[in-house]
């Protein structure tokens, strides 16, 4: 199954130099509907033009976003110089914790395999 979601600048471009090797979402919904295999298309937030597809490898569900931060490594989820509380504020300007405690939070690890970059042009990644 294919999906498309959005990622902000920053942390596209930690996917597309596959540094972010995981992604983090509120379970809701849509997220549910994820199996492993499955293609995400993550557009660029601010250049929609601009994509990154990717291979679900795996997937976890947690809790909260600080059980994951706890277990992870937070570099691989793309907080690259945070601490846990640090990328817990950063989590906070995205999601509300009341949703979260709703919901749960899910981890998928992530593999890129097609870039579309601002030329127009698409790239494959080596597997």
């Amino acid at each position: 199954m294919h999906f498309e979601m959005k990622l902000h600048d920053e942390y596209f471009e930690l996917v597309r130099k596959k540094i972010k090797k995981y992604e983090i979402r509120l379970n809701d919904e849509k997220r549910r509907k994820i199996k492993k295999g499955d293609i995400i298309k993550f557009r660029n937030y601010s250049f929609p033009n601009q994509y990154i597809s990717v291979v679900v490898k795996d997937m976890r569900c947690f809790n909260s976003f600080r059980d994951i931060f706890n277990q992870m490594s937070l570099y691989s989820i793309g907080f690259l110089d945070e601490t846990i509380n640090s990328s817990l504020d950063k989590i906070y300007k995205i999601y509300n914790k009341e949703d979260e405690k709703l919901l749960g939070v899910i981890l998928l690890e992530i593999d890129p395999i097609i870039v579309k970059s601002e030329n127009n042009k698409e790239y494959h990644i080596n597997l």
